[in-house]
């Protein structure tokens, strides 16, 4: 039987098919709900997201991830899920994972509730603000269960900061940076010493952001209903999964921040205190887009030092 998915041989190449109208979804969906005795009528490809997923009747979902850029985003996944079985958290039911056509797939149930960034759009300041003090009680709420030993994708702390530092120059988005933030980039990620760090050791979704959260309305206010993406999940400490969602959501409102740090247990006086390495986590982001992220704040491109840009970032 021919293929279903293709071989990528490189990021431009993997960006065609995906946005490929013509790609055959309902069938790459058969193929891969029949190994798990799942029944659908429609099959739909979400519009947005990095990686392909399948909506089955609004039911299940199929992620599709090729193995040969992310091999560890399906077993991150699949050990998320796993761990988060059971607990008060508003995560998927995980199904199924396995492998088709050399890429890796995850099968789970479909979450209820319209994307918080498009809800956020639309929301005036101060429903921003009870917003961001809800988003903050979620991520409270997942940091709170107690991570034990679990290690996301076999991904250790060490690790995380080892190789984020060590591969730091290599990145793209790092080479696009102005030269004086990119040559003084790993000086201030070391000057942070975030080895030092003694903040309490958690289950890390590693991309919370309001694109991967889904809320619903709830007697006038808005309340988080799911969350996904767990391909970036690993256990480290616990400001590291502030940096996205802060930068992403509200750069240069410091009311808004002020609710989310609130909502999530801290105050002004910790975020001070917090700042640069707050500004160290941002830059080790494995998603983060240091270059790209300077447009969000205006004079951003001409900024000198990176403490400049942490305090746009998160004003007190």
């Amino acid at each position: 039987m021919p293929s279903l998915l293709p071989q990528p041989t490189d990021y431009s190449e993997y960006q065609r098919f995906k946005l490929d109208p013509e790609t055959d979804w309902p069938s790459i969906a058969r193929k891969v709900a029949g190994r798990h005795e799942l029944t659908f009528t429609s099959a739909t490809r979400f519009s947005s997201g990095e990686n392909p997923v399948i909506d089955l009747d609004g039911r299940y979902v199929i992620k599709l991830v090729p193995q040969k850029f992310w091999p560890k985003v399906i077993r991150r996944e699949v050990d998320a899920l796993t761990f988060l079985r059971g607990k008060n958290f508003p995560a998927a039911e995980f199904i199924g994972h396995g492998e088709i056509d050399g890429w890796g797939y995850l099968v789970c149930t479909q979450l209820p509730g319209e994307s918080f960034r498009t809800v956020w759009h639309r929301l005036a300041a101060p429903e921003k603000r009870k917003a961001a003090r809800a988003f903050g009680t979620l991520l409270r709420s997942l940091h709170a269960i107690p991570v034990g030993d679990t290690k996301p994708g076999g991904i250790t702390w060490a690790d995380f900061l080892r190789d984020g530092t060590a591969n730091w120059l290599t990145r793209w988005s790092v080479q696009a940076l102005p030269a004086v933030l990119r040559d003084s980039g790993l000086a201030y990620i070391r000057d942070a010493r975030l080895e030092d760090d003694d903040s309490p050791m958690v289950f890390l979704h590693g991309d919370l952001v309001p694109e991967n959260c889904l809320v619903t309305s709830h007697n006038g206010a808005w309340k988080f209903s799911g969350v996904f993406d767990f391909g970036n999940a690993f256990a480290g400490r616990a400001p590291f999964d502030l940096t996205a969602a802060t930068v992403l959501m509200a750069p240069l409102d410091a009311e808004t921040l002020s609710e989310f740090v609130t909502g999530y247990g801290y105050d002004a006086a910790w975020l001070e205190k917090q700042r640069r390495r707050l500004m160290a986590y941002n830059l080790l982001h494995p998603l983060g887009n240091a270059a790209g992220q300077l447009e969000l704040i205006p004079g951003g491109k001409n900024a000198t030092s990176w403490d400049q840009i942490a305090a746009k970032y998160w004003p007190a």
